[in-house]
Protein backbone atom coordinates (compact mmCIF):
# COMPACT_ATOMS: atom_id res chain seq x y z
CA UNK A 1 0.00 0.00 0.00
CA UNK A 2 2.75 2.29 1.04
CA UNK A 3 4.80 2.09 -2.51
CA UNK A 4 1.29 2.83 -4.74
CA UNK A 5 0.68 5.55 -2.52
CA UNK A 6 3.91 7.09 -3.19
CA UNK A 7 3.97 6.49 -6.72
CA UNK A 8 0.24 8.05 -7.15
CA UNK A 9 1.85 11.01 -5.06
CA UNK A 10 4.76 11.05 -7.63
CA UNK A 11 2.67 10.28 -10.82
CA UNK A 12 0.40 13.35 -9.64
CA UNK A 13 3.20 15.56 -9.25
CA UNK A 14 4.80 14.64 -13.15
CA UNK A 15 1.15 15.45 -14.16
CA UNK A 16 0.97 18.33 -12.90
CA UNK A 17 4.36 18.65 -14.83
CA UNK A 18 3.73 18.14 -17.62
CA UNK A 19 0.53 20.67 -17.64
CA UNK A 20 2.82 23.42 -17.94
CA UNK A 21 5.16 21.29 -20.54
CA UNK A 22 8.47 21.66 -17.74
CA UNK A 23 11.57 20.84 -20.07
CA UNK A 24 14.26 21.90 -17.31
CA UNK A 25 14.34 22.39 -13.66
CA UNK A 26 14.23 26.35 -14.09
CA UNK A 27 10.52 26.19 -15.52
CA UNK A 28 9.27 24.45 -12.54
CA UNK A 29 7.44 27.78 -11.39
CA UNK A 30 5.37 27.07 -8.59
CA UNK A 31 3.22 30.03 -8.69
CA UNK A 32 1.87 28.66 -11.94
CA UNK A 33 2.29 25.31 -11.15
CA UNK A 34 -0.04 26.37 -7.62
CA UNK A 35 -2.85 27.67 -10.29
CA UNK A 36 -2.90 25.11 -11.99
CA UNK A 37 -3.10 22.63 -9.24
CA UNK A 38 -6.25 24.63 -7.99
CA UNK A 39 -5.97 27.90 -8.13
CA UNK A 40 -3.78 28.10 -5.09
CA UNK A 41 -1.79 31.60 -4.52
CA UNK A 42 1.08 31.84 -2.66
CA UNK A 43 1.18 34.24 0.37
CA UNK A 44 4.32 34.59 2.77
CA UNK A 45 2.85 35.19 6.25
CA UNK A 46 3.57 35.47 10.00
CA UNK A 47 2.44 31.74 11.13
CA UNK A 48 3.11 31.07 14.38
CA UNK A 49 3.37 27.17 14.88
CA UNK A 50 3.57 26.47 11.32
CA UNK A 51 6.33 26.53 8.29
CA UNK A 52 3.08 26.13 5.52
CA UNK A 53 -0.79 26.30 5.59
CA UNK A 54 -3.27 25.53 2.95
CA UNK A 55 -6.34 27.30 3.02
CA UNK A 56 -8.98 26.16 0.64
CA UNK A 57 -12.23 28.42 -0.46
CA UNK A 58 -14.80 28.15 -3.08
CA UNK A 59 -12.65 30.02 -5.66
CA UNK A 60 -9.28 27.89 -5.09
CA UNK A 61 -7.48 28.80 -1.95
CA UNK A 62 -4.20 30.14 -0.53
CA UNK A 63 -0.52 28.49 0.37
CA UNK A 64 0.41 30.57 3.36
CA UNK A 65 4.19 30.00 4.03
CA UNK A 66 5.96 31.01 7.27
CA UNK A 67 7.98 34.41 6.43
CA UNK A 68 10.68 32.76 9.18
CA UNK A 69 11.75 30.35 6.25
CA UNK A 70 14.75 32.07 5.25
CA UNK A 71 16.20 29.49 2.96
CA UNK A 72 14.94 29.84 -0.53
CA UNK A 73 15.18 26.15 -1.04
CA UNK A 74 12.98 24.89 2.11
CA UNK A 75 10.64 27.91 1.31
CA UNK A 76 9.85 25.94 -2.53
CA UNK A 77 9.85 22.86 -0.80
CA UNK A 78 6.73 23.95 1.76
CA UNK A 79 5.23 25.71 -1.10
CA UNK A 80 5.34 22.06 -2.98
CA UNK A 81 4.51 19.95 -0.17
CA UNK A 82 1.28 22.60 0.72
CA UNK A 83 0.46 21.68 -3.29
CA UNK A 84 0.64 18.20 -2.32
CA UNK A 85 -1.53 18.32 -0.13
CA UNK A 86 -4.27 20.50 -2.00
CA UNK A 87 -3.49 17.47 -5.20
CA UNK A 88 -3.72 14.64 -2.93
CA UNK A 89 -5.89 14.51 -0.05
CA UNK A 90 -9.14 16.53 1.19
CA UNK A 91 -9.66 19.61 2.99
CA UNK A 92 -8.62 20.05 6.56
CA UNK A 93 -5.63 18.78 6.74
CA UNK A 94 -3.33 19.91 9.56
CA UNK A 95 -0.87 22.36 9.78
CA UNK A 96 2.87 21.19 8.63
CA UNK A 97 5.54 22.16 10.89
CA UNK A 98 8.83 21.00 10.58
CA UNK A 99 8.35 17.48 12.03
CA UNK A 100 5.71 17.57 9.40
CA UNK A 101 8.34 18.18 6.43
CA UNK A 102 10.44 15.87 8.03
CA UNK A 103 7.92 13.00 7.98
CA UNK A 104 9.00 11.00 4.81
CA UNK A 105 8.55 6.98 5.56
CA UNK A 106 5.03 5.21 6.12
CA UNK A 107 2.03 6.59 4.32
CA UNK A 108 0.78 8.77 6.07
CA UNK A 109 -0.85 12.47 4.30
CA UNK A 110 2.74 14.13 5.13
CA UNK A 111 4.96 11.45 3.86
CA UNK A 112 2.58 11.65 0.64
CA UNK A 113 3.04 15.33 0.59
CA UNK A 114 6.80 15.11 1.01
CA UNK A 115 7.29 12.45 -1.91
CA UNK A 116 5.11 14.34 -3.91
CA UNK A 117 7.38 17.77 -3.18
CA UNK A 118 10.04 15.78 -4.14
CA UNK A 119 8.79 14.99 -7.14
CA UNK A 120 7.29 18.29 -7.81
CA UNK A 121 10.76 20.29 -7.55
CA UNK A 122 13.34 17.31 -8.96
CA UNK A 123 11.52 15.08 -11.20
CA UNK A 124 12.55 11.92 -12.17
CA UNK A 125 12.98 12.64 -16.21
CA UNK A 126 14.89 15.53 -15.10
CA UNK A 127 16.88 14.53 -12.04
CA UNK A 128 17.57 10.86 -12.70
CA UNK A 129 19.79 11.82 -15.91
CA UNK A 130 21.79 13.97 -13.89
CA UNK A 131 22.99 11.39 -10.84
CA UNK A 132 23.70 8.63 -13.30
CA UNK A 133 27.40 7.77 -12.85
CA UNK A 134 28.24 10.60 -10.09
CA UNK A 135 29.79 9.60 -6.85
CA UNK A 136 27.22 10.35 -4.18
CA UNK A 137 29.14 13.55 -2.95
CA UNK A 138 28.13 16.45 -0.72
CA UNK A 139 29.30 18.77 -3.71
CA UNK A 140 27.45 16.65 -6.16
CA UNK A 141 24.19 17.13 -3.99
CA UNK A 142 24.76 20.75 -3.43
CA UNK A 143 24.84 21.25 -7.06
CA UNK A 144 21.49 19.35 -7.55
CA UNK A 145 19.99 21.44 -4.51
CA UNK A 146 21.76 24.87 -6.46
CA UNK A 147 20.04 23.71 -9.99
CA UNK A 148 16.72 22.50 -8.84
CA UNK A 149 16.05 25.50 -6.37
CA UNK A 150 15.33 23.32 -3.03
CA UNK A 151 16.97 22.76 0.09
CA UNK A 152 20.39 20.01 0.47
CA UNK A 153 18.32 17.57 2.58
CA UNK A 154 15.77 17.22 -0.17
CA UNK A 155 18.37 16.71 -2.63
CA UNK A 156 20.37 14.52 -0.41
CA UNK A 157 17.07 12.28 0.03
CA UNK A 158 16.45 12.46 -3.84
CA UNK A 159 19.35 11.74 -4.24
CA UNK A 160 19.39 8.38 -2.69
CA UNK A 161 16.10 7.40 -4.57
CA UNK A 162 17.53 7.69 -7.72
CA UNK A 163 20.93 6.85 -7.69
CA UNK A 164 22.51 2.66 -8.39
CA UNK A 165 25.77 4.05 -6.70
CA UNK A 166 25.83 1.83 -3.11
CA UNK A 167 25.31 5.45 -0.89
CA UNK A 168 23.05 6.16 2.50
CA UNK A 169 22.10 9.64 4.62
CA UNK A 170 22.39 9.86 7.88
CA UNK A 171 21.21 13.13 9.38
CA UNK A 172 21.64 13.58 13.15
CA UNK A 173 20.06 16.71 15.22
CA UNK A 174 20.04 17.98 18.77
CA UNK A 175 16.81 18.10 19.51
CA UNK A 176 15.23 19.48 23.31
CA UNK A 177 18.55 18.22 24.94
CA UNK A 178 19.05 15.11 22.83
CA UNK A 179 20.24 13.80 20.12
CA UNK A 180 17.84 12.48 16.92
CA UNK A 181 19.04 10.60 14.34
CA UNK A 182 17.74 8.69 11.15
CA UNK A 183 19.00 7.13 8.37
CA UNK A 184 17.98 6.53 4.49
CA UNK A 185 19.82 3.76 2.62
CA UNK A 186 19.37 3.26 -0.97
CA UNK A 187 18.59 0.41 -2.55
CA UNK A 188 22.01 -0.57 -3.69
CA UNK A 189 23.51 0.33 0.14
CA UNK A 190 25.01 -3.57 1.21
CA UNK A 191 25.06 -2.55 4.58
CA UNK A 192 22.27 -2.64 7.47
CA UNK A 193 21.92 0.71 9.30
CA UNK A 194 20.42 0.94 12.52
Amino acid sequence: MRNLRTQTARKRAVDLLNRIAVAEPDEIDLDLLAWHAGRFRIQDSSLKNALGRLVRGRDGGTIRVSSSIHNAGRRRFTIAHEIGHGVLHAPGTPWDSARELSTWDGSSIEAEANRFAAELLMPGFLFVPRVVGCRPELGVVDGLADEFGTSNLAAARQFIDCTREPAALVVCRHDDGEWKAWCQRGTNFPYRVR
